[in-house]
C-alpha cells in the first residue's frame, strides 16, 4: 500500500467509500481501539448478527485489519497510523460524510446552479464563517468544527510550504486567514520568524487556546479583524517582511482576490514577499480516491497557479512557483515586491 501524501498517511485508508464508512463505524463503536489494545480479537467476539458478516470484510478490503484464522488484528500499515492520526481521521471522516450527501443529492446543482448548491449543502453549513464573528460558547463550538478540519489539512501541507519558502531569522510575517496557527507555528519553528495571524474573532480565540502551551518561539500572535479592510501596515508587528495566504484567496471573487493582493503589497517594503499556497483545479490524470471528494465541493473556486502568478506579475512582482507532491493539485506562489 502506498500513500498519496507522506504527510497524511491516513488517506491510504480512505480510498473507497465503503472502506471509509466501515472504518468510521469501527472507530465510533470502539472496535479499532479494542483490537489495538488486545492485539487480536476473534470475529465471533464482535457479536455481529449473521447478516453483518460482510463488515469485517470491508475493514480487510480497506487495509485496516488482517484476518488470521478466526481473529482480526490491525495491519502493520494501519497500526503505524493509529492512534497518532486518530484525530485527523475523525475530522476528515466527519467532513467526508457531509460531502458525500452533498454530492449524491446535489451534483446537478454543483455543476449547473452553484448558488443553489451552496445554499443547500451541508459542507457550507460547516464552513459558515458568520459563527466566527462571535466568541460565545455556542459560536466557538460551531467554529471549531471547521477550524479543526482545516488545521488537519494544514498539518500535512506545512512541511512542503516551509520547505519551499525562504525567510530570514526574525522576519515579520502576517498570515491572513491563518486559522488556529498551525502553519504560523511551523514557520516560526523553521525560520525563527515572528508571525501574526489575522482572522475572525472566534478563530483567533480558538487559536490562542490551542497555542497557549507552546513555547514563545512557536506561539503566533493573533489579531482579530476583517481582512477586507486592509491597512495591514497599521497592525501590531508591522511593517511586514512577508504576507502569507494559505487556502484563503480561493474563497473570494476575482476582484476581491486582487484587492487582497493589493493590500498585501501595500503592507510590504521593497523585497517583501507575498506567499500564496492554494489547491488547484482538479486534473484529468491519476486516481480519484474517496478522500479526494472532500475537495470537490470547493472545486469551482480553485484557480491555477498561473492565475496567481499572473496577478502578482501584473503588480510588478518577481514570481517563483513550486508544485509540491501532496497527492492533489497544489501550488505555492511567491511574489517578491520590487
Amino acid at each position: 500500500m502506498t500513500y498519496a501524501n507522506p504527510h497524511a498517511p491516513e488517506d491510504a485508508f480512505l480510498e473507497t467509500f465503503p472502506g471509509a464508512m466501515a472504518l468510521d463505524l469501527g472507530v465510533r463503536r470502539g472496535l479499532i481501539d479494542r483490537i489495538a489494545l488486545d492485539g487480536a480479537v476473534p470475529v465471533d467476539a464482535l457479536n455481529l448478527p449473521a447478516e453483518a458478516a460482510f463488515f469485517p470484510v470491508l475493514l480487510e478490503r480497506a487495509g485496516v485489519v488482517v484476518r488470521t484464522g478466526d481473529a482480526l488484528s490491525l495491519t502493520d500499515a494501519f497500526a503505524r497510523v493509529w492512534p497518532a492520526r486518530r484525530t485527523a481521521l475523525a475530522h476528515k471522516l466527519r467532513f467526508l460524510k457531509a460531502v458525500s450527501v452533498d454530492l449524491a443529492m446535489g451534483m446537478s446543482d454543483l455543476v449547473g446552479d452553484l448558488p443553489t448548491f451552496m445554499k443547500q449543502a451541508h459542507s457550507f453549513d460547516i464552513f459558515d464563517y458568520s459563527h466566527a464573528l462571535k466568541t460565545d460558547a455556542d459560536a466557538l463550538a460551531r467554529t471549531q468544527i471547521w477550524c479543526d478540519y482545516v488545521a488537519v489539512l494544514t498539518e500535512t501541507e506545512a512541511p512542503e510550504i516551509t520547505a519551499a519558502i525562504d525567510l530570514d531569522p526574525g522576519a515579520r510575517v502576517l498570515e491572513v486567514g491563518g486559522n488556529v496557527g498551525v502553519l504560523a507555528s511551523a514557520i516560526m519553528t523553521a525560520f525563527g520568524a515572528e508571525v501574526t495571524v489575522l482572522d475572525l474573532p472566534g478563530v483567533c480565540e480558538l487559536g490562542k487556546r490551542r497555542n497557549a502551551e507552546r513555547a514563545s518561539g512557536a506561539r503566533p500572535t493573533f489579531v482579530a479583524g476583517d481582512a477586507r479592510q486592509g491597512e495591514w501596515d497599521e497592525l501590531p508587528g508591522a511593517p511586514w517582511d512577508a504576507v502569507l495566504f494559505k487556502s484563503v484567496l480561493h474563497d473570494w471573487p476575482e476582484d476581491q482576490r486582487g484587492t487582497l493582493l493589493d493590500h498585501a503589497l501595500a503592507a510590504l517594503g521593497p523585497g517583501g514577499q507575498v506567499i500564496i499556497a492554494e489547491r488547484g483545479p482538479l486534473e484529468a490524470t491519476g486516481p480519484l480516491p474517496y478522500w479526494l471528494s472532500a475537495d470537490l465541493v470547493f472545486a469551482p473556486f480553485y484557480r491555477s497557479g498561473e492565475w496567481y502568478a499572473a496577478a502578482l506579475r501584473a503588480r510588478g512582482c518577481e514570481v517563483t512557483q513550486f508544485t509540491p507532491d501532496l497527492g492533489l493539485p497544489f501550488h505555492i506562489t511567491v511574489g517578491v515586491k520590487t
